[in-house]
């Protein structure tokens, strides 16, 4: 393998290498095969990332993913790969779990980023290494980031989109955001900025519409008081 690593470490390498080649090449179908019964019972309790569903990760979307899988990690009680808490230990034994543990995240991840991001990875042999490495290339200062979001934002619509696909791109945006505006706001007035940005959340919302729901659209402008961004996506779905 090139480096000083466990047998089972390095049964988990080759997995992951051929899992992220498969990806690379958008394989429909791979069949592996371990003696290592600890690697094979560890692969396939991976299969529980996937009764998440977890956001996958295009490049573009570092933040909104970022968030999600932080706290799909932190549920499997593994954060402290990542963050440096949990450190290898230095007894043979409790290596070899660790190592398998730590290249765990590193398959999540793996599954959840496009193909073409995957050979990037490859040369990071601990998941405290790759994250470090994505937050480096595409985690962005704030300034070009809310640059980025106004655009992005500005140029959304429903298209052919359906109200729930709408609606929660819209959200994803809106939530990268708003994070980026409240996080330079002073506490006495964060309260007034965020109802303001709660009512021009739900405008831009209703008036990237489709025409078709022009009807449905007036009718909620026009209530008193305007119903809520929630009620309003409810009441979408319904009538689409």
């Amino acid at each position: 393998m090139g480096f000083c690593t466990s047998n089972n470490k390095a049964e988990y390498e080759a997995v992951l290498f051929n899992i992220g080649l498969a990806l690379s090449i958008q394989a429909s179908h791979l069949d592996i095969w371990s003696d290592s019964q600890l690697v094979v019972n560890q692969v396939q309790s991976d299969d529980e990332s996937r009764d998440v569903r977890m956001m996958r990760f295009t490049g573009k979307n570092y933040c909104a993913w970022e968030f999600q899988f932080k706290l799909f990690v932190k549920g499997k009680e593994l954060w402290g790969h990542i963050d440096g808490s949990n450190l290898g230990p230095r007894d043979a034994k409790a290596l070899s779990k660790w190592e398998i543990e730590d290249a765990r995240v590193m398959t999540w991840i793996l599954r959840l980023v496009e193909p073409h991001l995957v050979l990037n990875l490859r040369p990071y042999k601990t998941i405290a290494a790759m994250w470090n490495y994505l937050h480096m290339v595409y985690n962005q200062d704030n300034s070009a980031r809310r640059f980025q979001l106004e655009y992005a934002m500005a140029n959304f619509t429903q298209g052919s989109l359906s109200i729930e696909e709408y609606f929660s791109g819209f959200q994803t945006l809106w939530i990268d955001y708003s994070d980026i505006v409240f996080a330079n706001v002073l506490a006495t007035t964060l309260f007034v900025v965020q109802a303001v940005h709660v009512t021009n959340k739900r405008d831009q919302f209703l008036m990237k519409l489709r025409p078709n729901f022009e009807i449905a659209r007036s009718n909620m402008m026009n209530r008193h008081p305007v119903p809520s961004l929630d009620a309003c996506s409810s009441e979408l779905m319904r009538e689409e």
